[in-house]
């Protein structure tokens, strides 16, 4: 455990202030807890493959096909409203927890945030306004 902290906190730094995401220590711990817990999520699933499949390379293939699966469905690759909803909207995309991780980082990020329009004579664009345009499930508009 206290390996897995480290390179969370590590790499996630190096993520964090690359990129440049929202400034402010509480907006740092949040990702990095968020980071961390996506890292806890996908250990246990692959523990969880690795107690049911008897074949190494099986089991990694197993495991590997359900990340996809959850990456798919999460709102990353295509929004959620665009997702079919009989299987893929509900319930895959609610068990995925990248779906739950990617929700937590628009509200992280773009909370507070203002960005300018094309044109200084247009309104300024909140994030909150661009969080429901990503079709945020916690959307504040």
């Amino acid at each position: 455990m206290p390996f897995l902290m480290l390179i969370i906190f590590l790499s996630g730094t190096v993520c964090y202030f690359i990129v440049r995401l929202h400034p402010g220590f509480e907006h740092y711990i949040f990702f990095v807890l968020c980071l961390y817990a996506s890292v806890t999520v996908v250990e246990s699933l692959m523990m969880a493959i690795a107690s049911v499949v008897p074949n190494f390379l099986m089991g990694i293939i197993t495991g590997a096909g359900i990340q996809g699966i959850f990456m798919l469905v999460s709102g990353f690759f295509r929004l959620p409203k665009d997702i079919p909803k009989p299987v893929w909207r509900y319930p895959m995309s609610y068990i995925s927890f990248h779906f739950w991780a990617l929700q937590g980082q628009y509200q992280n990020d773009l909370k507070g945030v203002v960005f300018d329009n094309r044109t200084p004579d247009l309104p300024k664009i909140p994030g909150e306004y661009s969080s429901c345009l990503l079709d945020a499930e916690l959307c504040s508009l």
